[in-house]
């Protein structure tokens, strides 16, 4: 990390983080409209498109960069908005900072609310005073500059994510051994009507390119392979524990997964 520059190792859990989230645990009630056979390869394409796309746009940018073209790195954009005003002109460039903007809004309310609703199954805290507080918290993270401490963050919410999924596979286990498990009947017939119902879930679990295009920059590289190196495992690394997590929720609940996994666990679990 001297100099600014973002190490492999780093980059891939700022780049891990930047896809794994809230929207994983929506994946088991997503695979639950087609089925697991059609579902894993909805998934599949996805983490495939996903990661050819970021890989794709820093290439872009390298190109722009080489060639003199650069936008102002103050206005934060990145790369998506330095290709974008190339595309697109200045409408495009425009378009590109709303899109972020409200796409970054869209997921802080949806993590404060879901953080919020956790909190408050511990911790007798007015609603009031805990978003407030959760305000703040936001608005400290969002004074981080480097993705040096971002990715640094991103393990301790790496660590949290990973406690939610290891109580899902708590008392999955239980249900399994009580015998409450149907893993033999969610594989097939294929429901293709469930496409779409599907697909939605699946792009917004493996959506990072916002924080991907960052670690991009912030690795400087003279050329974008070790970036597609970064990209190949982190996108790996999510196809594999997103499959898992539609895999094991889809078997355990069959239909009566709920759209997020972790209401199915019981009041308790939380503790």
């Amino acid at each position: 990390e001297d100099d600014g520059v973002l190490s492999p190792f780093m980059a891939i859990i700022a780049v891990l983080k930047g896809i794994v989230g809230l929207c994983a645990f929506a994946l088991p009630a997503a695979l639950a409209k087609t089925n697991l056979v059609l579902g894993i390869i909805l998934l599949v394409v996805v983490a495939v498109a996903e990661g050819l796309g970021t890989y794709r746009l820093a290439e872009c940018s390298m190109k722009l960069e080489r060639s003199g073209k650069q936008v102002d790195s103050a206005q934060g954009l990145g790369p998506l908005g330095q290709v974008s005003l190339e595309v697109f002109g200045l409408s495009g460039y425009r378009l590109c900072f709303i899109n972020i903007m409200f796409a970054q809004f869209g997921l802080s309310c949806a993590y404060t609310r879901t953080v919020a609703n956790t909190l408050q199954q511990i911790w007798d805290i007015p609603s009031e005073e805990l978003y407030m507080l959760l305000g703040v918290c936001l608005c400290l993270q969002s004074s981080i500059e480097k993705m040096r401490g971002v990715a640094l963050l991103s393990m301790v919410a790496l660590g949290a994510f990973l406690c939610i999924v290891l109580c899902v596979l708590r008392f999955g286990l239980q249900r399994i051994e009580a015998g409450d498990a149907v893993f033999e009947d969610v594989w097939l017939p294929i429901h293709w009507w469930g496409t779409g119902a599907c697909m939605g879930p699946a792009i917004s679990a493996f959506e990072g390119v916002v924080v991907s295009q960052h670690v991009f920059t912030q690795m400087k590289v003279e050329d974008p392979k070790p970036f597609g190196a970064v990209i190949i495992i982190s996108h790996v690394i999510s196809l594999a524990l997103f499959v898992f997590i539609g895999v094991f929720g889809l078997g355990t609940y069959g239909q009566d997964v709920e759209v997020m996994i972790f209401d199915n666990l019981p009041h308790h679990a939380i503790e």
